[in-house]
Formats: C-alpha cells, structure tokens, sequence
C-alpha cells in the first residue's frame, strides 16, 4: 500500500512540473485550458484519497481501532434492512415474547315464564331456571353462565400455544353439595404449530374440535347458548389428542381432523368405563379413541358477494365407548350461506347412534332418561340394557343484520333458531323443540348485549304408553314419574370481551 501512496505523490509532482510548461499555450488556446482544469480537478482528488489512505495506514501501523461509522454499503444494506422492516414489521417478532392475556364474560338475568323441570329434594335440576314445585312459583336469576380467562404465546414464528380456564356455575344434580357453586377448569391447553406440512396447522393437546368451535364462530352468539349438537349432548367443544386442520386452495373450502380420547374436556380418560362397570358389564378398557373430521367446501370462491359465501360442509365422529361393541357415531350434514355483513345462515341435519347404557349426557345426569330405560335386559340379571338408540334432529337458524333496514342500524342484529331432536326412534313421542328469538346490539367490539325469549316444547309419551316397566316402552319423564313440562324463559344477555 505505502509503494501506491509513493507512486502517486510521483504521479502529483511530474503533473505539478508540466503545468508551468503548458500555461502560456493555455493562455493562447482556450481548449488547453480547459483541460488543464479538469487535469487540476483530478489531482485534488487524488490528494484527498493518498491522505485518506496514509491516514489509515498510520491507523494501523499504530494498532489503533478505526473509528465506527457506516460505510456506502453498509447505509445500502441497513437501509434495505429498515425497508423490509417497515413493510413486514409486524412479521418479524423477537421470541418467546411476553403472553398475551384475554378474557369472555358472560352473565345474564333469566326469567323463567312456563314451570320446567322441577327442583328436587337434592338439589339437581337439568335447567339453569327452574320453578319451585311446593309453591308453584316461577324463577328468576341472574347468573354468570361462563368466565373465560385466556393465555397466547408465540414461542416460535412457527409454533404456539394456548391456555383457557373456564369458570362455570357447578350443576351436577348427582351432587346437592355443590349445586349452584362455581369452578374453574381447563378449557385449553394445546400447541400449534404452522406450515409445517405447507397450508397446515398441526395441533396437540387438548384444542377445539372441528364441529362445534367451528359453528359457534359461524354463529355468533355462543352467549345465548350452545350450539344444536353440544346442548343436546351428542358433541363437545374441547377434547384431548391430536389434530390437522387447514385451508383448501384457492379459497375451496377448509378441512379439520382430530384423533382423540373421546369423553370431551369436561371427563377424564376411562369415564365411560367406570360408569359402564358400574352397571355390571365387563371386558372394558381405555384404549379405544373417538376420530372427528370435517370438511366444508366453498363451490364459488370468486363468484362474487351473493354466491362466495355458499358453503356445503360434512362432518363425522366415530369411536368406541368402553368396549368394541359400544359404537359411537354423528353425522352432520350443512348447508351455510353469508351475504357480506348482512344475513348468514346455516341448516344441517344430525344422525347419531349410541348403545343405551351410554345416552347423552349433561355432567353425569342423562339428558333422555328414556333412552337408557327401553330395550332389553342383558342375560347376566345385572340389569345393563342392550340395543342401540338412534337419534336424528336439524337445526335451522339466521343471524340477520339491521342495516337491511338502514345503514345507522348496522350494530343491531336479529337472531332465530330452530332446534328439533328425536334422542331414540324407537320410542314414540320423546322428541323436543326449542325455538329462539331474540335481538342483539353489538355495543362495541368488546361488548354485546342480547335480548331473547326461548321454549321448549316437548312431545308427551305418557298417552302413548302408559307407565313403564322393566324392558318395556317408557314414559317420557323427568326421573320423577311425571311427564316433562313446556318451558318458556326471557332472558338478558351480556357478553364482554376483554
């Protein structure tokens, strides 16, 4: 390097020396002069680079640090770096990060105005408002129906998990000493990890199932209730296992398959086998797991606001119970149509089958008393009834958007729903329906507030049978002997978010 400073200065001292020499033919000849300009140009510049470069070598011949400072390219490539940074910033994330906290409340005041089941000298009941059988008064409450506390956390861009505690009201009717009391328990408790498998999600742990979270998010309004096939015992929303779920291309559709234990997030593994044992069968494990898949399919995804949002979705749940003989299925078949914010609707029809000693349940009580009732007595005297009870049912209902109306009336929305199920086919007259009308004003994004009267009317099968017997046709009662009243209740509905 110091040979190159040496041939420059060289280079600067000949050019200096011809200057004097040329000057006078400059004076005479304006195109010399210009050239000599541009010759005395150049040797500024090679000045200033032979100083810069003695001064950097003396920098190192003296071992000392040059100073910080950006370079061309390094303002070029930092440059490009806060360009990216400002276009995909919120993409690029430092983890783990700190958890992301959220809340759902919902309370509400509940007037019952028809007498439903009655309240027994234990305490159970099957309804949240009930009358009061001595007096023949009707009820009124207000109630915190859920409290749900929520933890998020990316740990990777990839990979994620979730936490939710769930607060209830405690109402297990085989347990007077907790009625009415509350309890937490874990709702969530899952990872995800995305795009491992392009256009997936992998999940594990105990996550939502792909039928009832999915149409609780189509619905809306889980504050007013569960959805068809939760309330009537046949399906759950969260369970243990693993699961696939994601997108179809080009906006088709979407698809959700979970392998999983079976007895839902409120039952441990092997519920079902205690309570089989229980009744004098034997040969029962917990080996056997539940498989839930659906698939929804998108026919028209560019085919404008009126047909994108017709959508036709399948789902089936097949598993065993406590033995290979007890065969668990649904089936749910739907249709789903959304017209931007203004109308969504969905209709779907449910089959599903389970052995009698395994009928649908809220908590531990049997939701269709009948159904574990009829059939045949097993050989062994212990009581354990055979026979399959089929059950089918549809639901139909419609959010409706009153900006239809007038567009200052977007946050208000009109909410129907019809529900019919037939638990057993083989007993006449133990069917029910329950209807839902109510409107809802969406506060805000956080809070929602919902007015609604809903009934429930049930098929009488009394008239048909008569009292029952041991392996005969049963009456359609509440477990007392009586048959099940028609209900009817208003009720104030909140939801907030936070």
């Amino acid at each position: 390097m110091r040979n190159w400073t040496l041939a420059g200065v060289v280079a600067v001292v000949v050019l200096v020396l011809a200057l004097p020499a040329r000057s006078a033919s400059a004076q005479q000849d304006p195109e010399v002069k210009k050239q000599l300009d541009a010759m005395k140009a150049q040797m500024d510049e090679l000045r200033q680079e032979n100083q810069a470069l003695r001064n950097r070598l003396d920098a190192v011949e003296r071992k000392e640090p040059p100073k910080r400072g950006f370079t061309d390219e390094d303002k070029k490539l930092l440059g490009g770096l806060i360009d990216t940074y400002m276009e995909k910033g919120p993409e690029i994330k430092k983890y783990p990060g700190k958890p992301q906290l959220s809340g759902v409340l919902f309370a509400q005041y509940g007037m019952q105005l028809k007498s439903g089941d009655k309240i027994r000298s234990d305490g159970s009941t099957a309804n949240a408002f009930t009358s009061d059988s001595a007096n023949g008064r009707d009820a009124a409450a207000f109630d915190v129906t859920r409290a749900y506390f929520i933890v998020r956390e990316e740990l990777t861009e990839s990979l994620s998990m979730r936490l939710t505690f769930d607060g209830a009201a405690k109402r297990n009717p085989g347990d007077a000493s907790g009625f009415g009391t509350y309890a937490v328990v874990l709702k969530h408790a899952f990872l995800e990890y995305k795009d491992l498998i392009p256009a997936t999600t992998l999940v594990f742990g105990m996550a939502d199932l792909p039928w009832v979270s999915w149409e609780e998010g189509l619905y809306g309004y889980r504050m007013q209730g569960t959805v068809f096939a939760d309330r009537n015992g046949y399906l759950t929303s969260t369970d243990f296992g693993a699961g696939v779920k994601g997108k179809l291309p080009s906006g088709y559709g979407d698809y959700h398959v979970a392998y999983i234990n079976g007895e839902g997030w409120s039952r441990a593994e092997g519920f079902f086998r205690h309570s089989a044992e229980s009744t004098g069968t034997d040969s029962f494990d917990t080996k056997h797991k539940n498989v839930e898949a659906r698939l929804s399919l998108v026919p028209f995804p560019e085919g404008g606001e009126f047909l994108k949002g017709l959508m036709f979705t399948g789902f089936v749940d097949y598993g065993k119970y406590a033995s290979a003989r007890d065969t668990r299925v649904r089936t749910i078949g739907a249709v789903t149509w959304k017209y931007e914010d203004w109308f969504r609707l969905m209709g779907q029809y449910l089959y599903a089958s389970d052995p009698r000693s395994f009928a649908p349940r809220a908590g531990n009580q049997l939701l269709y008393p009948t159904i574990s009732s009829f059939g045949t007595v097993d050989r062994s005297g212990t009581g354990y009834r055979r026979g399959t009870a089929v059950a089918e049912g549809f639901s139909l209902w419609n959010v409706v958007n009153f900006k239809i109306l007038h567009e200052s009336l977007k946050d208000f929305e009109f909410v129907q729903r019809y529900d019919w199920i037939d638990p057993d086919e083989e007993v006449p007259n133990n069917g029910n329906l329950r209807t839902i009308h109510g409107i809802a004003y969406n506060m805000s994004k956080n809070v929602t507030l919902m007015l609604d009267y809903e009934t429930v009317r049930y098929d009488k099968a009394r008239a048909a049978f008569g009292s029952s017997g041991a392996g005969g046709p049963p009456t359609f009662d509440d477990g007392t002997g009586d048959t099940r009243p028609d209900t009817a209740q208003i009720l104030f509905q909140t939801q907030i978010k936070f």
